[in-house]
């Protein structure tokens, strides 16, 4: 791609309105919710957050990929492989091109069809590049369990107000950027773990009974409604969320709804290759995130609540007998939680769909943001609670200067979810068969990078942070507990991550525990977080340990997005910054 084609593509991605555009009527103050801010107080939709809770480094550009830089990576590339898993290890890959993963597409209509044929013809040559540089690199490839899947709907919800100041959108972390550091640290783990690449253009309804069974059909007509109004509202200059919204965090675009329904479809897809045969395992990159959404409230970005469609999903199509979520976001999943409570309680404990909820977080971040929380946010996300038909263990973040340090808290404070996990299974399954009922459970992990070491400053602002070594590490110990109870399958759903380093190493480390790699202390060297904060660059050249990954990542990120209803450039760079690990 040329210089001149790279500067269109900037222009497509990026989130920076040019300056002049017309303010909104609607510019009264509004309910913000606290999400990744000090507080509750109303703002302006034009006025930013304070600059202290501004996530810098979560914005990474478009991106182009010279082809010319094969020759060097392969010779870095024995260097890499030694550095990475050792010289004698061969490293199995997903299908190649002439082996295609199957693709399920459910249409509604003549129109949707046509779209999706548009979306496949966008989507499957960034996987072919993908699989291509593989080869090139002299990586082996074969079927592997652990499925990535990669949605060609991803990216289409995005921020399009037409008035925002560059000051405000530099606030907007919850973009489509997000996945491009996604995929650089899928392809870091791909050098290093068996990983199937599946492609996903399955799009389906926001209607389907697994939808409508956690949200109710007003609220699914409601979040249809307001975003065939977007462009309307856009052009007269009114906000395009209620009121009543936390306009703060939450935007809707007119191809919002196109995006949820990658969403669903992506999960459907997941839950189904999981359960093709036993052992297989999935993570789906997919955004907008979905833990913080209740039955009928968008909150944290999140207006789908992901896991739990997933779980209703398993449960109509594969009969799943009970479920649990294990979710390590930095921010408790109340949506999560709260829906665990509308779906699994029962107060006979004679539950329909018996669920567990299992939250690792920070208790003065959103929603229990110190200062501003709410008596019943705090209670919500403190609860420790086995009966009922439900299983809710919350455990809170504690700091910690040393590896020993965290080693012990790991062991004495946060493996007590599995502790509770391996009660609540347990119990079930001994009930099934006391009953002569089936025992198949489903464990879903709500998989969020914002607790990273190597997130900004102002996510760390109360002390509190995970080494990467952690998402490998509580990963394996999920798979632990699927092989014993499941039969080894496990679901795993993207949730938050802002900034680059922090989204591409927690990926890496998270997708070989999904493999079960064991951990490389070398893949959280400060120089490596950095190589992935340079590889978000335009004009980036592969060198460093990472760099044969990230060229790898690079190559599945858009290279032209959906055309926007303003001209919009792209002003902010990455800030550099140094971050002391504790490995």
């Amino acid at each position: 791609m040329s210089d001149s084609e790279l500067e269109d593509a900037l222009e497509n991605l990026s989130l920076v309105v040019e300056p002049g555009t017309p303010q909104p009527k609607s510019a009264g103050t509004l309910p913000l919710s606290p999400f990744r801010s000090p507080g509750r107080a109303g703002r302006s939709p034009t006025r930013p957050l304070p600059a202290d809770k501004a996530l810098t480094g979560g914005a990474v550009p478009s991106l182009a990929f010279d082809s010319s830089s094969n020759v060097a990576l392969k010779k870095e590339l024995v260097e890499i492989k030694r550095e990475f898993i050792g010289v004698d290890v061969e490293v199995p890959l997903g299908p190649s091109p002439k082996e295609p993963s199957d693709i399920s597409i459910e249409l509604q209509d003549a129109d949707k069809s046509v779209e999706i044929k548009e979306e496949q013809k966008e989507l499957t040559p960034r996987i072919e590049e993908f699989l291509k540089l593989a080869r090139d690199h002299g990586l082996q490839h074969s079927r592997a369990s652990t499925k990535v899947l990669i949605s060609a709907s991803a990216h289409l919800h995005r921020y399009t107000r037409p008035w925002a100041s560059k000051r405000e959108l530099s606030t907007i972390v919850e973009r489509p950027e997000r996945l491009l550091a996604c995929y650089m640290g899928l392809g870091a783990a791909y050098m290093v773990a068996p990983l199937e690449i599946v492609e996903v253009m399955r799009r389906s309804s926001l209607t389907a009974p697994h939808v409508v069974k956690v949200h109710g059909k007003e609220w699914i007509d409601e979040l249809i409604k307001l975003v065939s109004e977007v462009d309307l509202k856009h052009a007269a200059n009114e906000l395009e969320v209620p009121d009543t919204w936390p306009s703060g965090d939450i935007y809707l675009c007119s191809d919002t709804v196109k995006a949820l329904e990658g969403v669903i479809g992506a999960i459907e897809n997941g839950v189904d290759l999981i359960f093709e045969a036993p052992r297989n395992r999935a993570f789906v990159t997919i955004r907008p995130p979905g833990h913080h959404c209740h039955e009928d409230a968008a909150s944290g970005f999140c207006m789908l609540n992901n896991a739990h469609i997933a779980i209703q999903y398993a449960k109509s199509h594969h009969q799943i007998s009970h479920a649990l979520i294990f979710d390590f976001d930095l921010h408790h999943g109340d949506g999560s939680q709260d829906l665990v409570w509308k779906l699994g309680f029962n107060s006979t404990g004679d539950a329909d769909l018996p669920m567990a909820y299992y939250s690792l977080h920070d208790i003065n971040s959103y929603p229990t943001e110190r200062g501003y929380a709410d008596p019943a946010l705090l209670s919500a996300a403190s609860v420790c609670l086995d009966g009922h038909g439900v299983s809710i263990w919350n455990v809170h973040l504690e700091p910690f200067a040393t590896e020993e340090e965290f080693d012990e808290l790991y062991e004495s404070k946060y493996a007590v979810l599995f502790h509770r996990a391996l009660d609540f299974l347990l119990k079930a399954e001994k009930e099934s068969l006391a009953n002569d009922k089936p025992f198949r459970p489903l464990i879903v992990i709500s998989a969020g990078f914002d607790g990273s070491e190597f997130e900004t400053p102002g996510m760390q602002r109360h002390k509190v942070h995970l080494p990467t070594s952690f998402y490998n590490r509580f990963t394996r110990d999920c798979g632990a507990l699927a092989d014993r109870f499941a039969a080894g399958r496990l679901l795993s759903l993207l949730e938050g991550g802002y900034s680059t380093p922090a989204i591409s190493t927690g990926v890496l480390s998270h997708l070989t525990g999904l493999a079960n790699v064991p951990f490389k202390p070398s893949w959280a060297r400060n120089e490596v977080a950095k190589e992935f904060e340079l590889g978000a660059k335009p004009r980036w050249k592969p060198s460093g340990q990472a760099g044969a990954g990230i060229q790898l990542g690079r190559a599945l990120f858009p290279k032209k997005a959906p055309e926007q209803h303003e001209r919009i450039i792209y002003t902010r760079s990455l800030r550099s910054r140094t971050v002391e690990t504790q490995l």
